[in-house]
């Protein structure tokens, strides 16, 4: 390749000083190579020194690739281009006179001393460190000296290199102020240390706990390090001092008065909240009862527990609804307006006013004469819930007793107040006095209640089967909760209990596919989807939407089975899958039930998977 002519103001460019100059200055053009990003051509060379009157002589170099000019500088001098300056021409040639030589690098070591790693280029030009100092030991006449400056420091402050006291040091570098050249310290202390804190992965196999035993040894062991060196930097020469922080006096934060702390006003309604404030307003003018507990109703659906001022003002709707329907002698719709309430406070995390309202409530219920006591083992339940949400168990298990011992008198609540027991003690983990108070709930007197606390039995059963780690013992469990569930829906036809027979289908289904039954889970799920056909004599459409459950148990049914075996074996196959599960989703979305309808909407997604996958 031939020489290039001209232009010597690019990358490594010879570029001498005549005269008398009182500082080093760089070439007026430098080339840029972005596209190096680690460093490698991004080194300077002055070859050269100042003489008696200050001005330097020499030659200065810049952008170049150091590598390739120190392997120039080995070979002989005829190998170097024709058209190569004087002075870098004769640079070869005073090699073995002692010319001395100045390798500049950027921001090499300087951030070593700050926090963080440094850019990717501080490793190639550390290359560059370890190539000089490997010729500095094959050719010792060459006096190469090896600076570090910061990214934004100009040239001038090569200069000082030239002269005394610096002149004497081989590699220095620049930072702070201050200049620093390498040394070798002793750190048997440190190493020491990092023996003793050696990082240890945290295993959780065996014990709980982890034995931290303490060491003592019968010798010195630091002198065991005592040969382990460290190179760090120390500093030769300040040249102004490093900036000092002021310190500030005024931050005293305990000879003062405390802080006031206030809450957060923001002035600020939700948009649910002003719908609420407007739609009670408004039935609050035509004294409304029933549209004032739906307004309260619907802002429930769009609630967010930040919202408090929100919930306050549902409390005080429900208590104003509860006020007018004591009014208009409508005890039920009284209660369910308190219950709101109850369940407000209790998500804005108000337990004491929950806990207060719901006693309220429970007692006003059992004063009420002739009252079969159902509403009063709903808000029994509700404090339960209150007790338990507290973590308080043993106000839980006495509440429990309790108050089974005065819903027991009532006629239609025997299982309810049983059921109390069954779920304190189930929340203990004591199983078998929840079984024990499930067999006391099947003496009812009436059907219902006798259906009631089979289903009770089924409850502590799957909760024994969900706690056991043993198949045949979960086998055992779940056999016995399908026979008890079995047993509380014969009850319930017989008592002409449709709602409740279809409940307990859908809870036999469930119990048969975790025991591997999906013929009879199937067959159980076709039966409640057959419960359709009787939905037009029900306006609540209660019926209507546990046959859309049957239809998802359908689909589900298959789908787990498909997961097991290579094709489709139950009854119906692929066909019948899909028609379960659009016809899950179709029913769900015209009774607008969405919640419901986005699980059928899963199990839809999931049955087209299996059907691809199986095709």
């Amino acid at each position: 390749m031939a020489p290039r002519r001209g232009g010597e103001a690019g990358a490594g460019a010879a570029f001498l000083y005549p005269g008398k100059r009182n500082a080093l200055q760089p070439p007026p053009l430098r080339r840029m190579q972005p596209w190096l990003q680690d460093g490698a051509g991004q080194c300077d060379l002055i070859a050269g020194g100042v003489d008696e009157s200050g001005a330097f002589k020499g030659v200065y170099l810049t952008g170049m690739h150091l590598l390739a000019l120190l392997r120039s500088f080995q070979l002989s001098k005829v190998f170097m281009p024709v058209e190569t300056s004087t002075p870098v021409a004769r640079l070869g040639q005073s090699l073995h006179d002692g010319l001395p030589i100045i390798v500049v690098t950027r921001g090499c070591f300087g951030r070593n001393m700050d926090y963080g790693p440094g850019p990717i280029r501080n490793e190639m030009q550390k290359k560059v460190w370890d190539t000089v100092r490997q010729m500095r030991a094959d050719m010792p006449q060459v006096l190469i000296t090896c600076i570090d400056l910061p990214i934004d420091c100009s040239a001038e402050i090569v200069q000082g290199c030239m002269e005394a006291p610096l002149n004497e040091y081989r590699e220095l570098m620049y930072h702070g102020g201050t200049w620093y050249t390498p040394a070798i310290y002793n750190s048997k202390g440190l190493e020491k240390w990092k023996a003793d804190h050696k990082r240890e992965k945290y295993s959780a196999v065996g014990s709980d706990q982890l034995f931290n035993r303490k060491k003592f040894s019968w010798m010195d062991e630091s002198n065991h390090y005592n040969d382990i060196w460290t190179l760090d930097w120390k500093p030769v020469l300040e040249l102004k001092p490093q900036p000092q922080v002021a310190l500030r006096t005024d931050l005293n934060f305990v000879d003062r008065d405390p802080l006031e702390v206030k809450p957060m006003d923001l002035d600020t309604r939700s948009n649910a909240h002003a719908i609420l404030q407007k739609e009670v307003a408004a039935a609050r003018d035509s004294k409304s009862a029933s549209d004032m507990l739906q307004a309260v109703k619907q802002f429930w659906d769009r609630i967010s527990y930040v919202d408090r001022a929100g919930l306050i003002d549902a409390i005080s709707a429900c208590k104003e609804a509860a006020s007018l329907f004591d009014e208009q002698s409508m005890p039920k719709e009284s209660f369910d307006c308190m219950t709101t309430a109850v369940e407000a406070a209790r998500y804005m995390n108000n337990m004491d006013e929950a806990l207060t309202m719901a006693s309220e409530l429970m007692a006003s219920q059992l004063k009420v004469p002739g009252s079969d006591g159902t509403l009063a083992a709903r808000a029994a339940t509700q404090i339960l819930d209150i007790h338990i949400s507290l973590g308080d168990m043993e106000a839980a298990v006495r509440f429990a007793r309790k108050s089974k011992d005065e819903l027991i008198k009532l006629p239609k609540v025997h299982a309810q107040a049983w059921g109390l027991v069954v779920t304190v003690e189930l929340h203990r983990g004591d199983n078998d006095a929840a079984l024990k108070a499930a067999a006391e709930a099947v003496k009812a007197p009436n059907k219902i209640g006798q259906a009631q606390g089979h289903l009770l039995v089924a409850e502590v059963q799957n909760a024994k089967a969900n706690m056991s780690y043993e198949s045949n013992a979960k086998i055992e469990c779940w056999t016995a909760a399908v026979k008890a569930q079995k047993e509380a829906m014969a009850l319930f036809k017989a008592a002409s209990e449709k709602r409740e027979e279809g409940r307990c289908m859908e809870s036999i289904v469930c119990t048969l596919m975790s025991l591997s039954k999906p013929e009879e889970a199937l067959d159980m799920a076709a039966q409640l989807q057959a419960f359709g056909e009787e939905a037009d004599r029900y306006p609540d459409q209660d019926l209507a939407r546990l046959s859309a459950i049957g239809s998802r148990l359908i689909a589900e049914v298959h789908v787990k089975d498909s997961t097991s075996v290579a094709d489709f074996r139950l009854p119906g196959g692929q066909e019948s899958m899909m028609a379960a599960a659009k016809r899950a989703v179709q029913v769900f979305e015209k009774l607008g039930d969405m919640p419901r309808r986005s699980r059928a909407a899963e199990v839809l997604l999931q049955a087209r998977r299996c059907k691809n996958a199986s095709s």
